[in-house]
């Protein structure tokens, strides 16, 4: 396990191609545990995907290295993986201006119900006042 580790360091089984892992090194996994069934994969252990390594020359089978060999080793050296402390999401833009949730957008959900769009201030404020008293005096009439 320590040369496998020494080996993850110096990155000798390579980078996950993913572009928001920012190169996480990987680690060796096989599909299978039975032998001449699958070549080794990768296993990328920030998006915890499995991808086909790059280097094509190297032609081991994946049960040397066996279905749970990342996962052992995750839990034995826990801090060779440090996540992110966001998720970086993919928001649609044009030219730097968000497009999802605006109106003419693909994604754009319009409100449902009885929403009425109020187009003075002071209505919008008679119309809280009201809500507010309607409130109060339900909670005077439960009790």
């Amino acid at each position: 396990m320590a040369k496998i580790y020494q080996r993850f360091l110096n990155g000798a089984y390579g980078t996950c191609p993913r572009a928001l892992c920012d190169r996480q090194k990987v680690l060796p996994v096989g599909l299978s545990d039975t032998l001449r069934t699958s070549r080794f994969k990768v296993f990328c252990p920030r998006c915890e995907e499995v991808y086909i390594p790059k280097t094509r020359e190297v032609n081991l089978d994946g049960a040397f290295f066996g279905t749970s060999f990342p996962h052992a080793f995750l839990k034995h050296y826990p801090l060779s993986v440090i996540l992110p402390p966001k998720i970086h999401f993919y928001e649609p833009k044009i030219s730097g201006f968000k497009i999802a949730g605006k109106r003419g957008s693909l994604y754009f959900d319009p409100p449902k119900g009885a929403t009425k769009f109020i187009k003075d201030s002071m209505q919008a404020n008679m119309v809280e006042d009201t809500l507010n008293d309607a409130r109060e005096m339900d909670a005077r009439s439960l009790a």
